[in-house]
């Protein structure tokens, strides 16, 4: 396959030619070379190592000012000067990097992107550290040198910066592909202790601990910790925060009589109007232990946060001598279902852990468990549906992910299983089930063969369902 042929061959003769070439020195495919360092702007030729079918898809004529044109698939990333962005972001008038010559590369503005219909279309990768460019275009094909890089990026950060690396990932949700809670849990795992809010420690977002901080809560993390910031509460809103914050500066809230009197009353001047907490923000505050280091019970607290609400910013005359009412604790899976009700996450207990003995009185194992089975060994498992999926590649095969105390369990549905199931698997939190082990190179999963619902809270973490 000589570069001049090649020169010449359309998209389908092309993929065919390399399908039947067998070896030998690498396939050369000009007028497509590829970037070395696009931070230097400078350019190196390079090999084209594969070629792929991409199948059908959408395709777009773009324009440059010069005339320079390119056809291509609405999620292939061009570069500009904010980094790699995809077709479908770009707008006539963008920057976008262009080869004119030699080994430089030029900042030149898009005139036009026309939709063109659809189209077969194809991937081309090139040896590791390059992109391409093609058509005069600087274009990024390297998935798997990005993906590698972030990989490496991301296990040095949980390694050596561990609260620091949850609290970035928690402070900028909705991303990736896990809900909060099961970050949270993952945090737990790698001895990362996690605190609740505190209505006088916390601040707008999560914060890691400081080691004088974690001495003076007594807590003994090998990895450190952090705690909940006010982002995960509901209904709290920027301007009551605002307020919370700024009478914070004036000295810690002592009571939740304190507390209402000067966060819950008309807003002094300098504030907007709304600048006050609503007592759904205070009765949720209660109930996710945000005033436990008062030492108040929270069903005591809940049941005073009417009357402080009523009076604040008023002096009361009279004071009635009410004996304190008798309510008794919540239990620890009442605080989980409350933490989960409000914050959607739960610092406490793993809720699974809760039903760990009717799981085990029924035989069933737990992750640490699963990871010592042997192939092809019939087990039960059991615990909390994080993730529930259906490629479309996968012929009508679902893939369910459990969470317990101890991991991961990944679950494979047969199609004609799912469609028995349907109703059971889907529409249930805490699902056991019973199947087959597979083992292949120590990725363990279980082929489904039954499942039973398991009594859970009626709240409950969300999973990321068929996305």
């Amino acid at each position: 396959l000589d570069a001049a042929r090649i020169a010449t061959m359309d998209p389908d003769a092309l993929a065919a030619a390399f399908e039947e070439w067998g070896g030998g020195d690498p396939l050369w495919a000009p007028p497509v070379t590829a970037v070395l360092s696009h931070a230097a702007g400078q350019l190196v030729a390079s090999a084209v190592t594969a070629v792929y079918r991409n199948g059908i898809r959408p395709v777009y004529r773009v324009t440059s000012e010069s005339g320079r044109a390119i056809t291509a698939t609405g999620n292939h990333p061009f570069l500009t000067p904010q980094g790699y962005r995809q077709l479908d972001d770009l707008a006539p008038g963008v920057e976008v990097a262009i080869h004119w010559s030699g080994a430089d590369i030029y900042w030149e503005k898009l005139r036009s992107i026309e939709p063109l219909g659809e189209a077969e279309t194809f991937d081309l990768t090139v040896t590791p550290h390059h992109n391409f460019v093609a058509d005069g275009f600087v274009v990024h094909n390297s998935h798997a040198a990005a993906f590698a890089r972030t990989t490496y990026e991301t296990v040095w950060l949980k390694n050596h910066h561990p609260a620091e690396y949850y609290c970035a990932l928690l402070n900028n949700q909705p991303m990736g592909f896990y809900h909060p809670s099961v970050l949270v849990e993952d945090a737990k795992r790698h001895g990362v202790a996690v605190l609740p809010v505190d209505i006088n420690l916390s601040r707008d977002r999560c914060l890691p601990l400081s080691p004088q901080e974690m001495h003076t809560v007594r807590v003994k993390a090998p990895a450190g910790g952090f705690r909940l910031g006010f982002n995960y509460i509901r209904g709290i809103g920027d301007t009551g925060l605002d307020r919370v914050k700024g009478e914070r500066l004036l000295g810690e809230f002592k009571d939740l009589r304190d507390f209402c009197g000067r966060v819950c009353s008309p807003a002094p001047e300098g504030l907007p109007v709304g600048a006050r907490v609503k007592p759904e923000a205070v009765e949720n505050l209660v109930m996710v232990g945000a005033f436990d280091g008062w030492g108040i019970p929270r069903r005591e607290l809940l049941w005073q946060v009417r009357e402080a609400v009523e009076d604040a910013g008023s002096a009361r005359l009279v004071t009635a001598s009410v004996e304190p009412l008798a309510l008794p604790e919540m239990s620890e899976l009442e605080i989980t279902a409350s933490d989960y009700r409000v914050l959607e996450v739960t610092t406490g207990r793993h809720l699974v852990s809760y039903y760990r003995d009717q799981l085990t009185a029924v035989g069933a194992i737990d992750s640490r468990g699963l990871g010592a089975a042997r192939n092809d060994t019939r087990v039960k498992i059991g615990g909390l549906v994080i993730t529930r999926q259906a490629p479309g590649t996968a012929k009508n095969f679902r893939f369910f992910t459990l969470e317990d105390e101890w991991g991961h369990i990944n679950l494979i549905l047969h199609p004609d299983f799912f469609a028995k199931h349907r109703a059971v698997a889907n529409r249930n939190q805490m699902l056991m089930f019973e199947g087959v082990v597979q083992n292949v190179d120590n990725v363990i999963s279980v082929k489904a063969t039954d499942v039973w619902a398991l009594a859970a809270p009626e709240i409950s973490p969300r999973s990321h369902d068929f996305r």
